[in-house]
């Protein structure tokens, strides 16, 4: 008898210990899974690559997606990537990605998200957000992924980010519209009569100045392609004193001149003012955009970017030396023309 309750308080010590030796055990796993998820996601924030940098802009947002910077960090099922949304230093948004928790689990592990919105990167990475209770993994797994996020928010050279995702998106878009870079002062990749701007049959070309959010272009048909100032790929552009362009160029330090194919889009452009409506838009023209934000036209099958060095001169009669220009200009109704000249920066042919 006596013997059988030493064994029973025996078995009931030992079982006691093993249950609280395997709490301690899970606490310390948790503790030690979480505090590794943090690490590792700090450890891939130092090695990435600048190529690789996981962000994207849309409009003045930046988002930052951890599929790549978290790729280290596992939930309960896998990894939990998230995209953080950030705009004016703050955070604006986070929004959980696809992946592999259980659904009822991840629900209750979501409620987190909004726990950064108004935060600096700085201040986010600081906020201690505690896991969810019930969905330990899931929700420590997006903490992490979060800070993960901030921390490389906090140490990016925005400006930097956003140049470099302008100019892969813009070389996309050429890439995708059968566009190749070529040389300039390379006679051969040009059209006839190109360095005279006649364009085929005198129709002429087309130049464009803006942005993305507003840009104009029109036929010209006279101008040159040369080199000046230290042997620079230059061209020369003349833009009369009442066109709607003008203004374009005057603000924007960028141009683009382009050849097509189809005579129909220069001889529209040329009888056409911007002032009465989107002439790109009433001929179906495709607007895309260089790495420099100038704008040019995907049915174009050549364009030349240039960088204005000098511009906005007006010629002066009291240097004419010919009755040419005085007589050129007695009767013009478009004014008196301005010269721009556009170091060539880039330049692409289909």
């Amino acid at each position: 008898m006596q013997n059988s309750v030493k064994n029973r308080q025996y078995w009931l010590r030992t079982t006691s210990l093993v249950v609280l030796l395997s709490f301690f055990a899970l606490l310390t796993a948790t503790q030690f899974n979480s505090g590794k998820a943090v690490f590792s996601a700090r450890n891939h924030v130092a090695a990435l690559n600048a190529p690789d940098d996981p962000v994207r802009f849309s409009g003045d947002t930046m988002i930052v997606n951890t599929t790549t910077l978290g790729k280290g960090i596992q939930g309960f099922a896998g990894n939990v990537p998230v995209e953080v949304y950030i705009l004016n230093g703050k955070v604006v948004k986070v929004t959980a990605l696809a992946n592999n928790e259980t659904p009822g689990f991840f629900q209750q592990a979501i409620r987190i998200l909004d726990s950064w919105t108004g935060l600096t990167p700085k201040q986010g990475v600081a906020k201690k957000v505690d896991a969810v209770s019930g969905a330990t993994y899931s929700s420590d797994a997006i903490v992490a992924n979060v800070r993960a996020a901030l921390e490389y928010a906090d140490k990016a050279d925005v400006k930097a980010l956003r140049e470099r995702g302008a100019s892969q998106s813009s070389a996309q878009d050429a890439q995708k519209y059968g566009f190749k870079k070529i040389n300039v002062m390379s006679m051969e990749d040009l059209p006839a009569g190109f360095s005279f701007f006649t364009g085929d049959s005198g129709h002429g070309l087309l130049l464009c100045s803006g942005d993305r959010q507003r840009s104009n272009a029109m036929t010209i048909g006279w101008g040159a392609l040369g080199t000046l100032w230290g042997r620079r790929p230059a061209v020369t552009v003349y833009v009369a004193e009442k066109r709607y362009t003008r203004e374009f160029m005057d603000k924007y330090e960028y141009f683009t001149i382009m050849h097509f194919p189809d005579n129909k889009v220069v001889d529209y452009m040329g009888t056409h003012s911007g002032r009465d409506g989107d002439k790109a838009q009433a001929l179906g023209l495709h607007t895309l955009y260089t790495e420099n934000g100038t704008p040019y036209y995907a049915e174009a099958d050549l364009v030349i970017e240039c960088r204005v060095m000098y511009g906005g001169e007006q010629f002066d009669p009291k240097h004419y030396r010919s009755g040419v220009p005085r007589k050129q200009y007695e009767n013009f109704p478009a004014g008196i023309h301005y010269q721009y000249i556009g170091e060539v920066v880039n330049a692409w042919k289909k």
